[in-house]
């Protein structure tokens, strides 16, 4: 069939008709690993405020502001 034939030749066709020169197993893992390294810069932003919060908190006491 015209698709054995194109997986044959390193070429992958999507359920839309597409055409792709990586496999749909390889598609796949590059979506989870997107999803992973979103998740992962989103734990480092969330570190990186709370770090920020600290620093302008000991700023503050250390030229002696009180925030409450």
């Amino acid at each position: 069939t015209k698709r054995d034939l194109v997986g044959t030749q390193l070429l992958y066709l999507n359920e839309f008709g597409g055409l792709h020169i990586i496999g749909p197993d390889v598609i796949q893992r590059g979506v989870e690993l997107n999803e992973e390294c979103r998740n992962i810069t989103g734990q480092q932003i969330q570190v990186l405020n709370e770090l920020a919060k600290d620093v302008e908190r000991e700023k503050k006491k250390a030229i002696g502001i009180n925030s409450c």
